[in-house]
């Protein structure tokens, strides 16, 4: 009976991690599309525009500390 409850106990913690680990490779997923789509409005938005000059002459501007 223990050695059931072994096998038992070593099959859920398996099934634990697997839920764990499937969990952490959708949340990857969707933050990397998530960044992809924020770079892509940036790079549609800014670059060659106003913004981008505006944004470089404020950061050339800076100083460093």
């Amino acid at each position: 009976m223990e050695s059931e409850y072994k096998i038992w106990l070593i099959e859920l913690k398996l099934k634990i991690r697997s839920a764990q680990v499937k969990a952490a490779l959708a949340v990857n997923s969707s933050l990397t599309q998530l960044y992809w789509e924020i770079g892509k409005q940036l790079a549609d938005n800014t670059f060659g525009s106003n913004f981008q000059r505006i944004y470089l002459l404020r950061s050339n501007n800076q100083t460093s500390i």
